[in-house]
């Protein structure tokens, strides 16, 4: 019996077909059969299948009539002699330890499944495993043999390799995780691309794979003890196929939303509890307690394009992209739904007792937006200093986050909360215009070109300050014709006397060095745009070859887009905290040593933080003096250097430096950090200075 069989189905692969084998004869463990399923080929690959199997005595060549990969796969299956078996897809390629890597993780763990690429599988804990791709599936043999129904679905693709690992994720705990080297090709012609394109096939297939997986459930009584798994699967699977909408009609569309919420309501809404609710994807939540996909689609899009909230255009952009789609039923309800009365008896309550208490000797700080709220406090702190009184407006989700928790009284007079087109009505006042100055702490975000007609009646009286999160969109004609502040001018010269950086949090403990365990912090929106999440997998897994643990690596954040599934949430050294309110996030920071920026010079998208965009987290570090980790190309652009920050290199010394800081002395973080308040000193000294340049 060999130690591992490779199974490789093969379908007109054979520009890459000899690249995938030789990676797998090549392996540092030899002890190995690669059993290569032609499916059916009508290009060469057959026939290199056979002159590799003349070659090498453990190669095994099945031809068979196509099929399809999962078919393909199940052949490997029934005729792998091997203790573990290892699907790889033939225009793959993996590293050369790869196999051996992976086989003595899962001896030393006598795991059933070990999962071999942790940038790509699906799960948060080892309570909520839910599914893994196929390359990332090394299996036991013995495991598949006993289980006769786990095998992949023939005739559903995508989905396959979910529905397969799904149903070993249900049936065994023991499971291991290790990272291995794995080089996936993706090309225009490539299969699983093409098929996810398609609206017809996806639509068809989906109740196919809910049947499935209802028919496993059903088998193994598995309703009332993994219903949470199920859910996540059904996020996964129908949810998340929204990645490939484009092209989509609306229409087909709706028919994923309706399949998603008929299952969730057959099976799983009695079941699931808040605290699981809360776990699942915000928009999957909303999508779940939709009446239907009509008016999720609806409710999304209105959310998101906050001018239509006035009546006339609200009805006109439910005709325009509703009405081809919607019965009559459902478009007399969207109808009615864009025609209720903005201003209700509560509203008009609110409204009075604004205007009322108008002091023309007063400043008004307004966010509309539900982010950017951690500025507030450090605007509010300027302009105290500066001797104005202040009003406070902001949207209600800013208010329930809880930003003023510990913001001393004195540096506002009255705070309100009010739903956006509440605020857009007081904004679009007359009235408004009796205070003395206006200061929009968020301009240009998400609808640039409506956010200045917003304020047309306040503008041209020069009473109304801008801050601009995102200086490209400040032109530099516009400069002087409206008000604009920055966080960052970064090389815009013409900017360095706008530059107002808040990085004050109210009554907050500035800490030294954890003595035991150096603790690393990441806070932000959770994707790969903005930070390298792939760095803390490698760091991990080095310092793990180091016997280094004294660490831990704390992240806190929104998960949308759902990057950091794949990394090492197991491990003991990283925990993943979720979006959290301003009390319990600060508390974080007051208990971390470092901060990880985690800018990358090899990222495009990150380019942005050297030109146009300020990192949240910056003004974290300023204001707690928590040093940073940071990429040396970045750390000039935002005031560090080597005696106020920890910089390194490329991503190949990122390692490097967190050992550093993890065997950091006391006395030599005390330097740096001192350091760092030198300079946010001097940052604030020249951020009070200008906004009394620019408010008077």
């Amino acid at each position: 019996m060999s130690k591992v069989s490779v199974i490789i189905p093969v379908y007109n692969t054979d520009k890459y077909l000899r690249e995938c084998i030789e990676s797998v004869i090549c392996q540092t463990l030899q002890d190995i059969e690669i059993l290569l399923i032609n499916d059916g080929s009508t290009d060469n690959s057959g026939e290199i299948c056979d002159e590799y199997a003349k070659k090498d005595l453990r190669i095994k060549v099945f031809h068979q009539t196509n099929l399809g990969v999962s078919a393909a796969r199940n052949n490997g299956i029934d005729n792998a002699e091997g203790e573990y078996l290892y699907f790889l897809d033939s225009d793959d390629m993996i590293g050369e330890n790869f196999l051996e890597f992976a086989y003595n993780v899962a001896k030393a763990n006598d795991s059933d499944l070990t999962v071999c690429d942790d940038r790509n599988y699906l799960f948060r804990q080892r309570k909520d495993l839910i599914v893994t791709a196929t390359y990332g599936t090394f299996v036991k043999n013995e495991f598949l043999k006993l289980h006769s129904d786990i095998r992949f679905p023939v005739g559903i693709q995508p989905a396959e390799d979910g529905v397969f690992s799904h149903k070993i994720f249900l049936l065994t705990d023991k499971i291991s995780f290790c990272n291995n080297e794995y080089f996936y090709r993706q090309y225009p012609e490539q299969n699983s691309r093409n098929t996810r394109r398609k609206p017809e096939i996806i639509l068809a297939q989906l109740p196919e794979i809910f049947s499935v997986m209802e028919e496993f459930y059903d088998r193994h009584n598995l309703w009332d003890t993994h219903y949470y798994s199920i859910t996540k699967f059904l996020e996964n699977e129908s949810f998340l196929i929204r990645e490939n909408f484009d092209g989509w009609s609306l229409k087909e569309k709706i028919k994923i939303y309706n399949f998603a919420i008929k299952f969730f309501k057959k099976y799983l809404k009695k079941r699931l509890s808040k605290s699981q609710l809360f776990k699942l994807n915000y928009e999957f939540r909303k999508l779940l307690f939709s009446i239907n996909g009509y008016t999720y689609e609806f409710n999304r899009l209105l959310h998101r394009t906050p001018f239509i909230q006035n009546n006339y255009l609200a009805y006109r952009f439910l005709k325009d992209k509703f009405k081809t789609s919607l019965d009559k039923k459902n478009y007399k309800l969207m109808r009615q739904k864009a025609r209720i009365k903005i201003v209700y008896p509560s509203e008009q309550k609110f409204l009075k007792n604004f205007f009322d208490n108008i002091d023309e000797n007063k400043v008004l700080v307004v966010e509309m937006n539900d982010c950017h709220n951690e500025v507030i406090p450090g605007y509010l702190k300027y302009l105290t200093e500066l001797g104005y009184k202040c009003d406070v407006l902001i949207v209600s989700k800013i208010y329930q986050d809880n930003v003023f928790f510990n913001i001393k009284k004195n540096l506002y007079e009255n705070l309100y909360n009010a739903r956006y087109f509440i605020i857009q009505k007081i904004l679009q006042s007359p009235k408004v215009k009796k205070y003395k100055k206006i200061f929009i702490t968020s301009n240009y975000i998400y609808t640039p070109e409506f956010t200045l007609t917003e304020f047309k009646n306040l503008q041209g009286n020069n009473n109304i300050l801008f801050v601009e999160h995102n200086i490209k969109y400040i032109s530099t004609s516009n400069i002087d014709k409206y008000k604009y502040i920055c966080l960052n001018n970064f090389t815009r010269k013409e900017l360095e006397n706008h530059i107002v950086n808040p990085h004050y949090f109210g009554d907050i403990t500035i800490t030294q060095k954890n003595e035991n365990i150096t603790k690393f912090l990441i806070v932000g929106r959770v994707k790969n745009s903005r930070q390298n999440y792939s760095l803390i997998t490698d760091t991990i897994n080095k310092l793990k070859a180091k016997n280094i643990f004294n660490y831990k690596i704390t992240l806190v954040g929104f998960n949308w887009g759902g990057e950091i599934d794949g990394y090492l949430l197991s491990e003991t050294n990283l925990e993943y905290k979720g979006r959290l309110n301003f009390k319990d996030m600060y508390k974080e920071v007051e208990q971390a040593d470092f901060f990880l920026t985690l800018f990358d010079d090899s990222n495009p998208k990150h380019a942005e933080y050297k030109t146009s965009v300020t990192s949240g987290q910056i003004q974290l570090i300023y204001g707690f003096s928590k040093p940073t980790l940071i990429q040396k190309s970045f750390a000039p652009y935002y005031g560090f250097n080597e005696n106020n920050a920890i910089l390194y290199e490329s991503n190949d010394s990122f390692t490097d430096a967190i050992e550093k800081c993890i065997k950091m002395p006391q006395s030599e973080y005390q330097i740096i950090q001192n350091n760092l308040k030198t300079y946010t000193a001097s940052l604030y000294q020249k951020s009070l200075n200008n906004l009394k340049g620019l408010i008077e």
